[in-house]
């Protein structure tokens, strides 16, 4: 039995967990890259449950059209198990939120404009990934897809993390040189890791003529002339980053890592992939995105 097909793996890529994981794993890195104290337990619960469910949702309810499609596959025999996990999510954000406000009640009212702004903006364009209307349906503009869901990851694993941190000390909520420098650099990672998805559905998109960039410039233009430019722009970000705070440079190094294994792995993706493999090493460079920022915070 090869890796992917292994009963656990499908039920924790195909379920979500893994990328709810993964968002953790960059809000943490968030707190130790600009130097902060980790939020409280249920905060990180609210992430990853938050995260898992929107996923779910998005792909419980929305069929391929393709009756060979994996993970259609895979939610179509565990309908029961799926509608469990999302009863699971749910509870954990009911629970989690109500610690949340309970413990922070008498602070929430001290948030100011800027903070009550962000809060709402991340969310709401994440929402419009199901679209509010036929318009307002980023589903349908293919090239401008990647960067939106890029900006509302970038939010909610580096913004989202500084306000909770803050609430109750509007002093020590600043949009800093490096905490937008950071912002940046999530944004320009998760939005080629979305590009790169999107060569994954290259064809069923060609079919459905959704003018994402592997459809419109081909696959091999879409790696050498997006991917691989983004990804050097990231990596300029970074080394800015490092050079601005006097940082080692052993820290460049680091925090580059996923970006290079971004491109190592784009060109990966010119032979066809099971949809499992996206799932777990394309999702999978978060994961390792978070682990080498903690491990370069040390170097300080």
């Amino acid at each position: 039995m090869s890796f992917f097909n292994i009963p656990i793996i499908q039920f924790l890529l195909f379920g979500n967990f893994f990328v709810g994981i993964c968002a953790v794993g960059l809000s943490i890195e968030t707190s130790y890259r600009q130097n902060l104290a980790l939020n409280p337990i249920y905060y990180y619960l609210l992430v990853f449950s938050g995260t898992a469910l929107y996923y779910t949702k998005a792909f419980l309810h929305k069929s391929s059209g393709y009756p060979d499609n994996e993970r259609d596959q895979w939610y179509s025999k565990n309908k029961k198990l799926t509608l469990f996990t999302q009863f699971f999510f749910i509870g954990i954000l009911l629970i989690c939120g109500i610690l949340f406000f309970a413990s922070n009640s008498n602070k929430i009212s001290e948030l100011n404009s800027i903070q009550l702004f962000m809060l709402l903006l991340f969310p709401f364009v994440a929402l419009l990934y199901y679209g509010i209307n036929s318009k307002l349906n980023i589903r349908k503009y293919g090239q401008l897809k990647p960067f939106l869901i890029g900006f509302a990851w970038a939010g909610i694993v580096t913004i989202y993390p500084i306000i909770f941190q803050s609430l109750g000390d509007e002093s020590s909520f600043k949009l800093s040189q490096n905490r937008v420098l950071l912002f940046i650099e999530n944004f320009i990672f998760i939005s080629v890791l979305c590009i790169m998805f999107d060569i994954k559905d290259f064809k069923e998109d060609s079919v459905f003529q959704l003018k994402t960039y592997a459809v419109s410039q081909g696959i091999k233009k879409t790696i050498y002339f997006i991917i691989i430019p983004l990804s050097v722009i990231g990596i300029i970000t970074n080394i800015l980053f490092v050079i601005l705070n006097h940082y080692p440079l052993i820290q460049a190094l680091s925090i580059n890592i996923p970006l290079l294994l971004g491109i190592y792995f784009s060109f990966k993706l010119l032979k066809h992939k099971r949809i499992l493999y996206y799932l777990f090493f394309i999702d999978g460079l978060m994961l390792v995105k978070s682990l080498c920022g903690i491990a370069a915070s040390q170097f300080n």
